[in-house]
């Protein structure tokens, strides 16, 4: 048989051929007979429990989704910007003038960022490695989509 593996990204591997020596089940025990009942009872004819679903195998091929919530950042100088993956796990870098700024929607601007024209760009990258960019520029603490 062979081994298939699916990683986060959704790269798929097979393992050369391998071969196991696998022991026979043991015997079935014979049935007992069934205790006899009236013409009128009830018979069992639910199904028997089915096992949980299995979640899904299949790649991430989404990217995750920013969305501005403001036009305008607030006293604490954040971001108004949602993030939204349709699975777990995205990271997040923050570039201001074309540097870092910070891993989180909730890092603090410095307060520079009030005054003047700047760029800032958002990167959401799930774990998958799905990215979407949202573009910005800040006017006097006014945002607008480049």
């Amino acid at each position: 048989y062979r081994v298939h593996a699916v990683d986060g990204a959704g790269n798929r591997t097979a393992s050369a051929p391998v071969s196991a020596d696998v022991p026979p089940p043991p015997p079935r025990p014979e049935p007992t007979p069934a205790e006899p009942q009236a013409p009128d009872a009830p018979t069992n004819t639910q199904r028997p429990e089915l096992s949980p679903p299995v979640p899904s195998l299949s790649p991430d091929r989404t990217r995750p989704t920013l969305t501005l919530t403001a036009r305008r950042l607030g006293r604490d100088r954040r971001l108004p910007v949602r993030v939204a993956d349709d699975r777990q796990g995205v990271r997040v870098a923050i570039r201001l003038d074309g540097r870092p700024a910070g891993r989180s929607i909730r890092t603090r601007l410095p307060s520079r960022v009030l005054r003047g024209r700047h760029r800032v760009e958002v990167v959401a990258t799930d774990r998958a490695g799905n990215a979407r960019t949202l573009r910005l520029v800040l006017r006097n603490g006014r945002l607008s989509s480049t």
